[in-house]
């Protein structure tokens, strides 16, 4: 992968407790660090949060390939490297921007006579990027004499009694194909769910009821029960005409709402099911894509007549 001399060393460890000065990390442009080496950055450096965070409320999207380098109490130099604008469905990392952020830490570095570490995976997490095109944009910056950096895969101290980092999945899971649909009649009355899930030549259909529940609960509840359903990580597109839905998870309000302790202006509705949808994102790599409702897809429409046989039968 790396050039011979192998100035680009991979070693196993906790990167924010290594020995290397200048710690990078991926962040979004969303202002939030609300999971892996983001929230730990978030937890042990708050003064990287802060500075990183004020920044987003300031620039938000035009940040996107920039990096703000952040000094720490205890003399680390944290990286946050402007390399995704989003959350959620489908890939998120920015390759280019990755690129032009990769680019300001090689000069910073070469500047300040600093060592580099990367969390071994990069923006290959939840943000969903291919880890191979970054370790090819990492050597064209690091991989030649008088460089070089540590890329760390994450693992803790032997007596710490942690477990490792979970990794997002990754590329070479099942794909999967879900529709889902809910309803509830009276809103709120006796409601609904249903989903479709298609994996090759395979169908399967799922629904289920509640006796005294909302519109948007039984929307939710058929992405819970469809996703619960898969025996392992999957890479799934599901299909919903719950503009809700969609619009909370694809536009970062649901990553909003965790990061502020499941709280927002008024009153944040469904928060029991919210965690769970959030839950079920760290095991699936979900791409949620809107269909108008009771139009011409035969599997919306199918998904509809479930819902409702389902709820009628209360």
């Amino acid at each position: 992968m790396w050039a011979e001399e192998g100035y680009v060393k991979e070693i196993k460890g906790d990167l924010l407790s290594s020995d290397v000065k200048i710690r990078c990390h991926q962040v979004n442009c969303r202002g939030v660090m609300g999971a892996g080496l983001a929230l730990q950055v978030k937890q042990k450096y708050p003064e990287a949060f802060e500075q990183y965070k004020a920044l987003c409320d300031q620039f938000g999207s035009s940040l996107l390939g920039h990096t703000q380098f952040v000094t720490c109490h205890d003399g680390t130099i944290i990286a946050n490297m402007f390399g995704q604008d989003g959350y959620g469905s489908g890939p998120q990392t920015n390759m280019s921007a990755l690129d032009e952020c990769l680019s300001q830490v090689a000069t910073f570095a070469y500047r300040v006579n600093a060592s580099v570490g990367f969390p071994k995976l990069l923006g290959c997490g939840l943000a969903g990027g291919n880890w191979d095109e970054v370790c090819v944009l990492i050597g064209n910056y690091f991989d030649f004499k008088g460089s070089g950096c540590t890329i760390m895969e994450y693992a803790p101290p032997e007596d710490s009694g942690e477990d490792p980092e979970p990794v997002a999945p990754q590329k070479k899971h099942p794909s999967v194909t879900i529709y889902t649909d809910g309803s509830a009649l009276g809103n709120p009355g006796k409601g609904g769910w249903a989903a479709i899930l298609m994996a090759g030549e395979t169908k399967k259909e799922l629904s289920g009821a509640e006796p005294d529940t909302t519109n948007n609960r039984m929307e939710m509840m058929g992405v819970i029960q469809a996703l619960s359903a898969l025996k392992r990580s999957c890479k799934v597109r599901l299909y919903t005409d719950s503009a809700y839905v969609v619009n909370s998870i694809t536009k970062g309000w649901m990553a909003g709402w965790k990061e502020n302790g499941w709280k927002k202006k008024g009153e944040l509705k469904n928060v029991d099911l919210w965690k769970q949808i959030d839950k079920l994102l760290q095991i699936h790599d979900v791409e949620f894509v809107w269909v108008k409702g009771h139009a011409e897809n035969q599997y919306n429409n199918r998904c509809d007549e479930l819902a409702k046989e389902a709820a009628s039968q209360l």
